[in-house]
């Protein structure tokens, strides 16, 4: 069966696009210079219902890495996480911390290299947050994991880069902005927060998107316009 895979390129999330739309007075009262932000998007639309939407995402990844693995070589993949939930600060919790606990302990990540746990506190108890490393054996593994989970996204970054816990802080605080007057870290992803951060630099970020009651799946390669229109 052939797999046709549709790539859309978005040169300009702030103007009307088929990636991802971005909201311009919300971004503008994050931060007064908005970086250049695109978007390129490989999709698949459902013609035959006995594939399902994981394998569809899994094909559009496929697609995205190897474009990505054609046009630069000095990149590390990498998979974000961190506790969805705030847990109680407590002698089990702050043992297991990130990769002792359900949400850390993935059978395919298991002999991967992890960065170390970052620990973010609040009035409503503790998270913990930190990247795995991937290989082009666990690409997609990562993306089938990252379309259902809340607290996860796929980034990329230049080999040269070193991971430590100063850049996942600011990794955690870009994805999961701050909420109410406690100003506490939400629990979901801030995909604009985190894009803008992306965008001011030479990271990529994944999203990925394709859910069971959708007719179409999608990966979107998003970053600085310079980045994502070498790719295209």
């Amino acid at each position: 069966m052939i797999t046709k895979i549709e790539k859309i390129h978005s040169p300009d999330l702030f103007e009307k696009n088929k990636s991802l739309n971005l909201d311009m007075t919300r971004a503008l009262n994050l931060c007064s210079d908005l970086p250049d932000v695109s978007a390129l998007t490989l999709l698949q639309k459902r013609t035959d219902f006995s594939i399902s939407l994981g394998d569809m995402a899994a094909n559009c990844a496929d697609s995205a890495f190897r474009l990505i693995q054609n046009n630069w070589t000095d990149y590390n993949y990498w998979l974000f996480l961190s506790h969805s939930a705030w847990l109680p600060i407590n002698r089990i919790t702050l043992y297991k911390k990130l990769w002792k606990s359900e949400i850390g302990t993935i059978e395919w990540a298991d002999k991967l290299v992890k960065t170390e746990e970052l620990e973010i506190r609040s009035e409503e108890g503790v998270r913990f947050s930190g990247a795995i490393k991937l290989t082009e054996n666990t690409l997609l593994n990562a993306i089938d994991f990252n379309r259902t989970d809340l607290g996860s996204f796929i980034f990329f970054t230049r080999k040269k880069t070193r991971l430590d816990l100063p850049q996942i802080n600011t990794l955690f605080h870009a994805g999961f902005s701050p909420k109410g007057k406690e100003k506490i870290p939400d629990l979901s992803i801030d995909w604009l927060n985190l894009i803008l951060h992306i965008g001011r630099t030479e990271d990529l970020l994944f999203r990925v998107w394709g859910m069971f009651d959708n007719k179409e799946a999608a990966v979107d390669i998003i970053g600085n316009y310079k980045s994502i229109s070498s790719l295209v």
